[in-house]
């Protein structure tokens, strides 16, 4: 098996002046004390409302998050019976991901799959990000345009000479946090366009813990030995995202290539997901999430790959402990959530056995402590063709595979939650 690339980057926030004429976001953010916080993907108190049978476990929104909601507040409390989908809330923008507003006219993001979005009226929007070298997804009303790669400046247009009339706009970070920071700073509408009320805010949401599978990585290159970069890193069309979109969830990622849950791909034990799984900005060690602000209604965790590929002895008894210690940690964080356990698709063969007996361990550990709400999702062990198409980059998953992947993962949590 290949080892994975790990690129460092220094973290350096934007210190940029306030931006003027911006339509301000409120979103899902967090400060760097991980203290009360707005979220705009939930609102008030708006849950219970809209769930289904199979979602009928999950708590109301309100106290059991533990936040400040803003007047402002783009909330599931909208998207009340009788309203046919549409949010009557004040015009706001909608930011999914753990952003930081330990500067609030500068809300910043790391992880892969931060985003923002929001409805207007007018025939052009501009998008305003702070930070350079990142790579955006932008999808105006369901289509996905040219990529967006931040170069330093400050607006940057994403949607020219639409019709007249209402649009959604919605600017998805595509590489992943060793790619540094971005500043989400909200749009304008250089036509005299207007901001309106966000789309409304999914019922389910969704918490994905990775490694590069999760992250995307290289998943846009034409074969494994295409040289990576993070414009060959799509997480718009990574499985979890994918799934996502198919299930109608909001999706948080945290995943980060090279890293694991024991030890990373170079054998290291220090800034593993369990201790990057802490951060609101995973560069910064100071950088404090509060799990309380955005409860997920399924945590799906695919982590072990770089575990059993770093050099050494079998890592399983390790692997097992430090997999328990963490599932245990989600479990106090989000009480209700269903916990997937995912495996695949890079390891095959005697790692791939040890890794997943010590998954099944796990399992059935928590289902012996009472806990029923943790179950294992396998993926296929993919095949590269002989001429090295058929994956992406060293080896990892291409978009087919993704794909592969999301159709298992959609499949395993509409049977086990009824979504």
């Amino acid at each position: 098996m290949n080892l994975l690339l790990r690129r460092v980057h220094e973290n350096g926030l934007l210190r940029a002046a306030t931006l003027l004429a911006l339509a301000w976001a409120v979103g899902c953010s967090s400060s760097k004390t991980g203290g009360a916080s707005i979220d705009a993907g939930s609102g008030a108190d708006a849950r219970s409302a809209k769930h289904d049978a199979g979602a009928s476990h999950l708590k109301d929104a309100s106290d059991a998050r533990g936040r400040e909601v803003d007047a402002s507040d783009a909330s599931r409390a909208h998207d009340a019976p009788g309203d046919a989908g549409v949010d009557t809330g004040p015009p706001a923008v909608r930011r999914v991901g753990r952003f930081d507003l330990g500067m609030p006219t500068m809300p910043t993001a790391e992880w892969s799959g931060s985003s923002m979005e929001a409805r207007f009226s007018g025939t052009a929007a501009s998008v305003q990000l702070g930070g350079s070298g990142n790579y955006f997804a932008v999808v105006v009303d369901g289509t996905v345009g040219p990529v967006l790669e931040t170069n330093g400046g400050s607006s940057y247009p994403v949607a020219t000479g639409l019709s007249g009339g209402e649009h959604d706009v919605l600017v998805f970070r595509r590489d992943e946090a060793f790619d540094n920071p971005t500043q989400f700073l909200g749009f304008t509408f250089p036509d005299g366009g207007a901001l309106l009320p966000p789309p409304v805010a999914p019922a389910h949401r969704i918490e994905l813990i990775g490694d590069s599978i999760s992250a995307g990585y290289g998943d846009e290159c034409a074969n494994v030995s295409t040289p990576f970069s993070s414009a060959t890193e799509n997480e718009y069309i990574a499985y979890g995202a994918l799934t996502a979109r198919a299930l109608a969830a909001d999706l948080h990622v945290v995943a980060w290539s090279g890293k694991g849950m024991y030890q990373n791909v170079d054998g290291t034990q220090t800034d593993t997901m369990p201790i990057l799984w802490q951060r609101t900005i995973p560069t910064d060690a100071t950088s404090v999430w509060n799990p309380a602000q955005w409860i997920p209604d399924a945590v799906v965790i695919n982590l072990g790959t770089n575990d059993y590929n770093a050099p050494g002895a079998d890592p399983s008894t390790s692997y097992q402990a430090a997999y328990l210690q963490f599932v245990t940690t989600l479990r106090g964080a989000y009480p209700e959530a269903y916990i997937f356990c995912a495996m695949g698709p890079l390891l095959g063969g005697t790692p791939l056995a040890n890794a997943l007996a010590a998954v099944n361990n796990v399992i059935a550990a928590r289902h012996t402590a009472g806990d029923m709400q943790i179950g294992l999702v396998q993926f296929a062990t993919q095949m590269c063709n002989a001429d090295g198409t058929g994956c992406g980059c060293q080896y990892h998953p291409d978009a087919t595979t993704h794909q592969a992947m999301a159709t298992v993962l959609e499949a395993k949590i509409r049977s086990t939650l009824g979504w």
